[in-house]
């Protein structure tokens, strides 16, 4: 879902939420700095998709490089399009 859905849809239902948005928090650190806050408040979410479905991990801190060292630093995203539909 793109920002600019999720917006309407926030307006649409009334919510009052700001939406805020930043150049690059690809990584822990990234996102730990543009929101000046350390790296172990920093949650990120990671899809993959395992047969027919998908599954969602969600982590937080410094387990996000520990988990991306695994995939040797390899992005996936052959099935976002799937995703956002």
């Amino acid at each position: 879902m793109s920002v600019e859905a999720v917006d309407v849809f926030l307006k649409e239902n009334n919510k009052a939420i700001d939406i805020l948005s930043f150049e690059d928090t690809s990584t822990v650190a990234k996102a730990a700095e543009a929101l000046r806050v350390t790296p172990g408040e920093i949650a990120k979410s990671l899809l993959f998709k395992i047969k027919d479905g998908f599954v969602m991990i969600n982590l937080f801190g410094l387990f996000v490089t520990s988990l991306r060292s695994c995939f040797s630093g390899s992005r996936c995203t052959e099935y976002r399009n799937q995703v956002e539909n």
